[in-house]
C-alpha cells in the first residue's frame, strides 16, 4: 500500500490540489449572496447597541434608562463613588430595560397600536408638571439646556406610551 502511494503521489496531490481549488470556486459561486448585507440593513444596524435577530437595540434607548436608573441614586451616601459591581448592574439593568422596551415596541409596531394626539398632549403636560415648567416654550428651553432636540423628545415620548400601551 505504501509503494502504492509513493509511485503515485504526484497524482494523488494533484487531485488534492484540484479538488481543493473547485470547491473554493463553487463556494464563491453558490455562497455569494449569504456574504452580502444590504445597504438599509447595515445603515439601520450601523449604530445598534445590539441585535436581537436582525432588530437593533437603540443606544439611545439605553442611555435614557441608564440616566433614569442613575438619577434615583443617591452618590452622596456612598461617598460620591459607587462601586465597579454596582456600575456593571446598572449597566446591565439599563441594557436589559432597553431590550424589553424594544422587543415591547416591535410588539405594538405588529399589533398596529397608534397613541392619539390627546394621549400624546396628556404625557407632555405631565412632564410639565414633573419638570415645573409652564409651557411648550419653557420645556423647549429646558431640552435646549441639555441638548436634545425637541422632535426626539416628542419621539421618545410616542416611543415609551406606544411601550406602555402594548405591556397592559
Amino acid at each position: 500500500m505504501i509503494r502504492f502511494l509513493r509511485k503515485n503521489q504526484h497524482i494523488i496531490g494533484w487531485i488534492i490540489v484540484t479538488f481543493f481549488v473547485s470547491t473554493m470556486f463553487t463556494g464563491v459561486f453558490f455562497f455569494k449572496d449569504m456574504f452580502r448585507s444590504s445597504k438599509s440593513q447595515e445603515k439601520k444596524t450601523s449604530n445598534a447597541l445590539a441585535l436581537i435577530g436582525t432588530l437593533p437595540v437603540d443606544p439611545l434607548r439605553y442611555r435614557s434608562s441608564l440616566e433614569a436608573i442613575v438619577s434615583r441614586i443617591d452618590v452622596s451616601k456612598t461617598g460620591g463613588r459607587l462601586s465597579p459591581e454596582i456600575e456593571e448592574m446598572l449597566h446591565f439593568n439599563a441594557f436589559m430595560q432597553a431590550v424589553n422596551d424594544t422587543v415591547l415596541f416591535e410588539g405594538a409596531n405588529a399589533q398596529k397600536l397608534r397613541i392619539s394626539r390627546r394621549e400624546l398632549n396628556q404625557a407632555i403636560e405631565m412632564i410639565y408638571i414633573q419638570q415645573n415648567l409652564k409651557n411648550k416654550k419653557a420645556l423647549k428651553e429646558y431640552l435646549k439646556q441639555r441638548h436634545i432636540p425637541y422632535k426626539l423628545y416628542v419621539e421618545a415620548i410616542k416611543h415609551d406610551l406606544l411601550v406602555q400601551k402594548f405591556a397592559k
